[in-house]
């Protein structure tokens, strides 16, 4: 009787632990992919200072934006990436209108929030926008994770042209994780 509790107790756990494992592994595999994806655009814009603000919009423990801050000396040539997160909108705009946010990153945790006044701000701006899914595309978005069972692909919204940054077509490669 004790055996099959002890059992039941570990199958339990491991069931439960096992989403969460993958969703840090996949917030991860995500960090890594913007990484990437932000040290291979093509900046034509002259920014004040050497450093862009990339602003993440994130409501949950496994964002990717989380693992972004582990990363030393991220670039985007010729500047320097700092990186900031926010879970109110609110508070993403009073830090963008006192420091400016030249990146946003919206995580899948918002997806199911109303981002579109912060996108359209945003792209008014010509500022360049990631977030997850082909929805976040057809909303406008720069660019875009998605997320196919075990393949990461990072999609570039064609349509969205700014004059501040250039993302070339080979930024679509999909990686397996």
């Amino acid at each position: 009787m004790k055996n099959n509790l002890v059992n039941s107790l570990v199958v339990s756990l491991v069931i439960f632990i096992s989403p969460l494992l993958h969703a840090e592994d996949q917030a991860q595999n995500k960090a890594r992919m913007l990484v990437w994806a932000l040290a291979n655009i093509e900046w034509q814009a002259t920014i004040d200072k050497n450093t862009l603000n990339m602003c993440s919009f994130a409501a949950g423990a496994y964002s990717a934006n989380l693992y972004l801050g582990d990363y030393q000396f991220v670039m985007s040539p010729p500047y320097f990436i700092d990186f900031y997160s926010f879970e109110s909108q609110q508070e993403l705009f009073n830090f963008d209108i006192e420091h400016g946010c030249q990146i946003y990153y919206f995580d899948q945790t918002t997806s199911g929030l109303h981002i579109d006044k912060v996108l359209s701000r945003a792209n008014e701006r010509g500022l360049l926008t990631i977030g997850n899914g082909e929805k976040f595309l057809t909303q406008g978005g720069s660019l875009a994770l998605i997320s196919n069972g075990q393949t990461l692909q990072l999609k570039i919204n064609s349509r969205q042209t700014s004059q501040q940054f250039k993302i070339s077509p080979l930024h679509s490669m999909p990686i397996k994780f």
